[in-house]
């Protein structure tokens, strides 16, 4: 699931270094809540991050759904990250560009 989100992004996940972004990811599984969390580190900076969270009784009956839940929950936020980072970028990339004849 989060290769294809990170791939939709038009990002290509590699297993070894020699690329500037770095994928962080983590299950933290508690006694009552599951925390999931991801991000994209891009030369030392964050590009997008995102947490997603889900818990509670059903903790007790439905391990893998809670888990499942937050995983999805994480992933959404986390592609809408990175569409949003990706938009900036693009945009400021856009604006930084020497306009023809604007500059001399």
């Amino acid at each position: 699931d989060v290769a294809s989100v990170l791939e939709d992004a038009d990002f290509s996940p590699v297993i070894d270094g020699g690329v500037p972004n770095q994928l962080e990811f983590d299950i933290d599984e508690g006694p009552i809540n599951t925390v999931v969390t991801v991000r994209l580190v891009r030369r030392g900076q964050v590009f997008a991050s995102a947490e997603g969270r889900d818990g509670g009784p059903r903790s007790l009956i439905d391990r893998s759904g809670v888990v499942r839940n937050a995983v999805h929950r994480c992933l959404r936020d986390f592609e809408d990250q990175l569409n949003r980072a990706s938009e900036w970028e693009t945009g400021r990339a856009a604006y930084a560009a020497p306009q023809p004849g604007y500059y001399r």
